[in-house]
């Protein structure tokens, strides 16, 4: 059983929560546990699904409840139907890429999954991608749904590229990260939010941070890219007309390379 070996500040609820700022525990195998927001990183410095199963967490309410396990859809399948591929086709996605990150396909909810696992193989989260067979007329549905907690742990994607040494990009959307992930680490947000939280953890990685989101999010980008200035050597930001998906790797090198 592991023993406490020390404590320090933790990153997530810092001292506010008991004054002193002493209030993650570091522990002999190399875990960290807050004793007072719960916030857990691994062994590994990730935190791991198959870790925290169990594990008692703060629940909005403030009670102390139990986290569940994340599960795909009941029909959940690896064979991708023919207009999803076509789609994917489109921004030059790759059977490769799809295999690698386990895309998958729910019938019944007309959409693409797209899977977040930690470094064991433990599901964190998915996201339902709507890519209906045939659109129905006047019929709305959310672009996006999500299950689990994204922000458990950092999607990033490319992590072995090094054309941009210490440097990471991030952009919105999972196939938006496969695409610019080709040339350099990359973070999909799930979304658009750039947290303080994600920033300062993205600032223990890298020196350099590139945003890109996209072109409806040119307000945003520049105030994720001010109040990112104090943690890294250098924050840049990316504006183009598309989001990132829709270009081809050869534009996506230049653009990072301006």
């Amino acid at each position: 059983m592991s023993q406490c070996i020390r404590h320090e500040a933790c990153p997530e609820c810092g001292p506010i929560a008991d004054g002193a700022g002493d209030n993650l525990g570091v522990y002999d195998d190399g875990h960290k546990w807050c004793f007072a927001c719960a916030h857990y990183v691994g062994v590994f410095g990730e935190p791991s699904l198959a870790d925290m199963r169990g594990r008692l967490v703060k629940a909005n309410t403030g009670q102390l409840t139990l986290s569940l396990p994340i599960v795909l859809p009941a029909d959940h399948t690896y064979i991708l139907p023919a207009h999803a591929l076509i789609w994917l086709r489109m921004y030059g996605i790759t059977d490769e890429e799809l295999n690698q990150q386990k895309v998958g396909w729910s019938a019944d909810l007309q959409r693409l999954i797209l899977p977040l696992y930690d470094a064991t193989g433990g599901l964190l989260f998915w996201q339902g991608r709507y890519c209906p067979t045939e659109p129905v007329p006047g019929e709305k549905r959310h672009k996006y749904i999500n299950r689990g907690q994204p922000d458990v742990t950092l999607a990033i994607f490319g992590r072995e590229k090094v054309l941009v040494p210490s440097s990471i990009c991030v952009v919105e959307d999972f196939f938006s990260a496969i695409k610019v992930g080709r040339v350099m680490p990359t973070l999909c947000l799930w979304g658009s939010e750039l947290s303080m939280t994600k920033i300062r953890r993205l600032a223990l990685l890298y020196s350099e941070l590139v945003i890109w989101l996209d072109t409806d999010k040119a307000a945003y980008s520049a105030r994720c890219e001010i109040k990112a200035r104090p943690y890294f050597d250098r924050v840049g930001a990316i504006y183009t007309q598309c989001d990132p998906k829709t270009y081809t790797t050869g534009v996506i090198t230049r653009w990072i390379h301006k």
